[in-house]
Formats: C-alpha cells, structure tokens, sequence
C-alpha cells in the first residue's frame, strides 16, 4: 500500500504544472462565456416580446366591439358631466367592469378611445405582470439561471390569447393578472412590514375590481401567508380584507341577472362540466373547436393531473425559503379559473371551452408547474427508499427524483407543443379577428342602412344598444369617428355583409358549416319555437347570452316544440351543430323576433 502511495506522489510530482498562460486563458474564456449566456437570454427574452407588440400592429383596429359597447354608455355620461359611481359600479354580466370604465374614460380624454392604444397599454401590464412573478421567484432562487425563465415569458406571450390582445376591455384581465403577480411579490418580502402588506392588499383589491375571478387571490394570498410561516396576526387581517371586498363586491349583485353564469346546469350536467373543465385547460394551444377534440381533452387531463400532483407534493407544507409556493400559488389560480369557467359557461356547450380568452389565465398552470419543478431550496426531492413500507396512496405523492424528472418532462413537452402549436393557430386567430374588426367597422360606418340582423352578427351585442353607441362616437369623435385613422385598414366602401333577413317558414341549410346560429330580439317572458326536423341527429350545442331556462339542452331538441320562461330582454342565442345537408325548418315563434343565419 506504502509503495502504491508513493508511485502515486511520485507521478504527481512528474505532472508538469500548469503554465501560467494556460490558466489566463482559461480566466479569459470565462467572462466570455458569461456575455454570451447573458447576450443569449436578451435575445430570446426579446423575441416574443417583440414578436407581442408586432401582433398588436399587425392586426389590432380602433373598433369597438362586443362588450367593449359597455363604456360607450359612461364616457358619453362623463362628456356631458352626469357621470356618478352608479354606472362605474354597474354589473355587467357577472363581472363589474370598474376598472374598464376608469381606463375608458382615461382613453377618452388622452387618445379620443383609441382601443388600439388600450390594446399596447394591456400589453405593458401583461409585462410588469411578467417581471413581478419572475423576478418573485428568483429573488428565492438567486443561482436560477435567467435563460431558464425564458419559457415563463413565451408562454404568457403566446399569440394563442389573440382573443385578449386584440380586444381592448381586456384591459381587466390583464390587471387582475398583475393584481396576483403583485400580490405575490408583496406577500413574499421576508421583512414584511405595514408597507408591503398594504401595498399588497391593494394589488388584491384592484385585481378584484378587475373581473369576478380576481376574488380569487384573497384565498392564495392567505394560503401563501400561511406556506411562509406568516403569523396568524398578518393572516387574520390579510382575510378580513378579503371578506369586506367580497361583501362589498356582492353588494346589490343579481346573481341570476341578465348575462351571468348558469351554475344550475353545471350541477346537474357534472360529466358535461367536466369535459369543458378539461377541454378548456388542454386548449392552450389554440386549437379550433372539434378539432383533435379527443387530443386536446387527453392533454388537460395530463396538466390537471400533474398540476394536482404538484399540488400534492409541495403545495400544502410550510416552505419558508424555496420558490415553491410562487409556482403552487401561480398554478393554483389557473385551475380555480378554469373550474369557475366551466361551471359558469359549460350551459354553452362543449365549443365554448375552446374560447381563446380563457387561454390567458389558462396558461397560467403551465407556468406555475413549470415555475414549482425549477424551484430550488431546501424542499427537496425525497429519495426513493424512503417510501418503503409507507402506504401506497401517500407514497404515491412523495416528490420522489423519479417522479419530478417525469413530470418535468411532461411539462417540457407540454411548453413544446404550446409554442408551436401556439404560434400556428394564434397568427389565425388574429388573421380571423382582423376580419371580424373590418366587418363591425363597415356595419358601424353604414349603421343607418344596417339591418338588425347584420349588427348583431358584426358586433356580437345587442342592436339597441350598438345603434346609440355609435352615435356617441361620432357625436365625440371618439374611436374611428375620430380623426385618426383605423390603424391598419382603411375603411371599406361597402358593407361586408349582405342584407339577409330570412322569415320563418324557411329551411336553414348547414351545407359544410359545423354551426347556424340564430338570434332572439325583444324576448318576453315566454316564447315558444316550433320547428321540425329532417332524419339524423341533431342537438342544441349552446344557448347564451343571458338565457335561464330550466329546460336540458339536450331536451331542447326532443319534442316537437319547446318552451322558455322567464327569458331575459337581452337575446337569445342557439347554436345548432349538424351533419353536412342536415335542414332545420323553423315553423313559427311566438314571443320574439328571430334573425338566423
């Protein structure tokens, strides 16, 4: 052994040292690896943000459209000096639209509501929300590495939200995104004081105001306080808070008012609510509806579950020190969003998951998984051995390496498929939306020539509120009425779609169309439909906009006639889905003006 040790000292001793330039070298190449890890992660930092505000140009309008018809009514009560908090105040479907009445009012007196201006002022908040979550979580993990934030930034950038980004009162959602991302920060300084638990409950009440769902970070942000230890002092206040916003958020609510959520049918249809719950969540990459149905569905059911898995393993432990709770809290809000979505919209049918503004908040578990698997701290993975003889149903949630390399895969290939897949579909959908802009904007300059029906399908709003709003525009100069020009387009000479007004007593052919929609006018308290068929199959996939009926929709269909109470005058929306050549022949409709395409 002795001989062994000095051969092994004496081939050391004939090592030649290394020479002094070698090590310079070396030291040199160093700090150049270092400018290129950090020239590399602007770079691709820069990439989508670019590419962001590029989609923006490309196709953003200055048209108002759908909801956004809403803040018509208050900025022509701020120009004539009625304005009170009441309208500010006022519900609008489920949601009080207060801080998209303030930032329309803003935009009125700076840009004449240029909504082109509200979509790169959206774009600005989705930034800051951005940073605040990212610079949240490295802030507990300062050895991350920048770059591997860069899927965080792709990912909440996707052009897959094209619904969003290009539709003005979208502005909510993006605040009540920023108002969690604050939140967070807020909550997570390890010196809390008054300041920083003030300034996040601030954060808490404007994402609040924002949209229904921003009530939401009051219970994370009291499970949050809770994972770091917080003292049960900051987390009684920290609900108190919470409660008085809730209360005075359902001061005066109608919860079965015209437009809100139909929750009823979620209970009774737990199997359809699921599926849109599913769907919803899998359709991050954009995917148009029944398309790859089954595929898209397999995939929410895969993040849901690692999400719940994650959940599991990290979510409900005390971790004062690691990033996790960032990402448990991030994923956490996705999937609330998501379950309100389907119990609130799953009455529409199983095309309604597949809207594109659900993707925003949608996203938001795939980054939170993404943001809990390269959390680094003191919570680390358990080894495998230490599961022996533990029961199988809690060995199975121990965050074994095994497990997280799985699941880390997973995710990978989930952010793969949604940038790519994102990337394809989203140019669409904004190709789509720009269409749909032109169309609103031509019915809008031609209103006085525009048939119910033609405003109706252009604006997707009700014509007796579209037809005043338009004059407020042009009576302001606000929008396109003023003096600037739509950016991107010029205004079409005439009207995109023809008069078509079609009288009952006449087939409605589907040809190779998946859905025919018609529209109810002026709905009483009953209103009767009768139609008939011809052979096949045939099912109500959605009825919306504010309809309560107590009535299945998969009933709708079965008698010869069917009956709905208590309808709201808002209108009424059925879409029919059927096979190609399928004729549905509406007899007579007793209560209501009917428009169908």
């Amino acid at each position: 052994m002795a001989t062994s040790a000095e051969q092994r000292a004496q081939e050391a001793d004939d090592t030649p040292p290394s020479s002094p330039d070698s090590e310079t070298s070396h030291d040199q190449r160093r700090p150049a690896a270092r400018r290129t890890l950090i020239s590399t992660t602007a770079i691709a930092f820069a990439l989508p943000v670019v590419a962001y505000f590029w989609f923006i140009h490309q196709y953003g309008l200055n048209v108002i459209w759908g909801d956004q018809w809403a803040d018509v009514p208050v900025i022509r009560q701020w120009r004539s000096g009625s304005l009170t908090l009441g309208p500010l105040w006022k519900q609008h479907n489920e949601a009080r639209l207060f801080i998209s009445h303030i930032a329309a009012i803003f935009l009125a007196s700076t840009t004449h509501f240029n909504v082109v201006v509200e979509m790169y002022l959206s774009a600005g908040i989705l930034l800051v929300a951005i940073g605040c979550l990212v610079v949240t979580h490295r802030l507990r993990s300062p050895s991350t590495a920048w770059i591997l934030y860069f899927p965080v930034v792709a990912l909440l950038l996707s052009w897959v939200q094209f619904y969003n980004i290009l539709w003005g009162i979208q502005l909510s959602w993006y605040m009540a995104l920023l108002g969690l991302a604050a939140v967070l920060f807020f909550l997570d300084r390890p010196n809390q004081d008054p300041s920083t638990f003030a300034a996040a409950v601030v954060a808490a009440a404007i994402a609040s105001l924002s949209i229904l769902q921003g009530l939401l970070v009051w219970p994370l942000g009291a499970l949050f306080l809770y994972q770091r230890g917080r003292q049960w002092r900051s987390i009684a206040l920290w609900i108190t808070a919470g409660l008085g916003t809730v209360a005075l958020y359902f001061y005066g609510y109608k919860v079965n008012g015209p437009g809100t959520t139909n929750t009823s049918y979620a209970l009774h249809h737990p199997f359809v609510t699921l599926q849109f719950f599913f769907t919803t969540i899998g359709d991050i990459t954009g995917v148009p509806p029944g398309v790859h149905a089954t595929a898209v569905m397999a995939l929410g059911v895969i993040l849901v579950a690692v999400a719940v898995w994650l959940l599991i393993a990290c979510g409900f432990r005390r971790d004062e020190q690691s990033p996790r709770p960032i990402g448990v809290a991030v994923l956490s809000f996705g999937l609330l969003f998501a379950l309100f979505a389907a119990a609130g919209r799953s009455f529409l049918g199983s095309w309604a998951a597949y809207s594109p503004e659900y993707a925003t908040f949608n996203l938001l578990v795939l980054v939170g998984c993404y943001f809990v698997l390269i959390s680094r701290g003191p919570a680390e993975p358990t080894r495998s051995s230490a599961t022996v003889g533990v029961p199988w149903w809690r060995a199975l949630t121990m965050p074994t390496p095994r497990r997280f390399r799985l699941v880390r895969s997973v995710v990978i290939v989930a952010i793969l498929l949604q940038v790519i897949l994102g990337f394809k579909y989203g140019l669409a959908g904004g190709e789509a939306t720009y269409s749909s802009r032109l169309a609103a904007l031509d019915v809008q300059r031609n209103i006085d020539q525009a048939t119910d029906y033609e405003v109706i399908q252009s604006q997707i709003y009700n014509p007796v509120l579209v037809r005043p709003g338009v004059r407020v525009l042009k009576k302001y100069h606000l929008g396109w009425a003023s003096n600037s020009i739509p950016i991107g387009t010029q205004a079409p000479s005439s009207q995109v779609y023809p008069s078509h007004q079609p009288q009952f007593g006449v087939d409605l052919t589907f040809g190779d169309r998946r859905h025919s929609t018609c529209v109810a006018l002026n709905v009483g308290h009953s209103v009767t439909v009768q139609f008939a068929t011809s052979p096949g199959s045939l099912r109500a996939e959605g009825i919306g906009a504010g309809v309560r009926t107590p009535a299945t929709l998969e009933a709708l269909f079965a008698p010869a006639s069917a009956t709905f109470v208590d309808l709201p005058s808002t209108g009424v929306w059925l879409n029919f889905p059927a096979p190609a050549g399928h004729v549905v022949r509406l007899i007579d409709v007793v209560g209501a003006t009917w428009l169908c395409r």
